[in-house]
């Protein structure tokens, strides 16, 4: 079972990323990423386009955005949220196959995604080749058997716990990621 990015999914998430905690999610993000006025960014899996807006403001209208998503109602999303931005693009595109050149961006970011890619090392090797040579990327992702979800009753939190690994390809916790 999978969840299913539609517009109503679209519009649940917005709200969440609004929250106090996606917003200092955000904050840490671009302050690890140290970006610089000019600077050529990919943003893989962007959403809702919350952090494409967040980084043009670093790198300024000589800067580039570009932010890619299988999503098209998150795209929609994010196209409306920075119409008027010249300098952030979003399209279509897979993790797994950048449709970029070798080298063409300072910096890529995936922002907790990488639990939803079937093959990761791909998408991370996608990831190295599209940076130029001393580019910087910053993946998350989180832990979720370590995030504060607690029930007094474990078997609900098992519950939970395991309907969550089945919406995506690899759960980050899952004993392959946690033993490399």
């Amino acid at each position: 079972m999978s969840i299913k990015f539609d517009n109503d999914t679209a519009k649940k998430l917005e709200a969440l990323y609004q929250s106090r905690d996606a917003r200092n999610r955000r904050l840490a993000v671009l302050d690890a990423l140290q970006l610089r006025t000019g600077e050529s960014v990919l943003d893989i899996g962007t959403g809702l386009g919350h952090l494409a807006l967040e980084m043009a403001e670093l790198t300024g209208s000589q800067g580039k955005i570009i932010g890619v998503d299988l999503n098209e109602p998150m795209l929609e999303v994010a196209r409306s949220r920075c119409m008027g931005k010249s300098e952030i693009q979003f399209q279509k595109g897979n993790a797994t196959e950048l449709p970029f050149e070798d080298e063409s961006f300072d910096v890529a970011v995936s922002i907790q995604v990488c639990e939803y890619i079937k093959d990761l090392d791909r998408s991370l090797k996608e990831m190295y080749r599209v940076l130029r040579t001393k580019g910087r990327g910053v993946i998350i992702a989180s832990d979720w058997k370590s995030t504060i979800w607690h029930s007094t009753d474990q078997v609900r939190m098992n519950k939970v716990l395991s309907a969550w690994e089945e919406h995506v390809h690899i759960p980050i916790y899952h004993e392959s990621l946690v033993n490399t």
